[in-house]
């Protein structure tokens, strides 16, 4: 069986469309997985995106908590300091409290004995004009 010039041309287009076809399927392929790249290209720029901003907002919560705690601190430190001012106040006050009544009760102590040294002295007189 011999092959006429139609059924040449007739594989011929055969082939042709089945390389167009082909052309067209690899095409689409290439497409699609270039599209699929650049999804993941995007995808992967946006989560480093996203981690950076989660660092720099980390960052920022470490230094609002440092400068939170250095305040505190300088509050304790001022509060500490009041009541150390004012516990030696009235450590100051006792002490002047504490000599006023010593010196109130040697005045007491003194009169007592003054007192009792006019009673024996009375006794004495007593005694002698009896």
């Amino acid at each position: 069986m011999a092959l006429e010039q139609e059924d040449f041309e007739q594989i011929e287009q055969l082939i042709e469309q089945r390389i167009a076809d082909t052309s067209v399927v690899r095409n689409e392929n290439v497409y699609y997985e270039l599209e699929l790249k650049i999804r993941m290209q995007r995808l992967e720029d946006e989560s480093k995106h996203s981690r950076e901003l989660i660092v720099q907002r980390f960052e920022w919560m470490d230094e609002r908590f440092k400068a939170a705690s250095e305040e505190n601190n300088r509050r304790f430190e001022q509060v500490e300091k009041k009541m150390d001012e004012q516990r030696e106040e009235n450590n100051r006050r006792f002490a002047e409290a504490k000599k006023e009544s010593n010196r109130r009760f040697e005045q007491v102590d003194k009169r007592f004995e003054a007192m009792h040294q006019e009673i024996v002295g009375l006794r004495v007189d007593i005694h002698r004009t009896r």
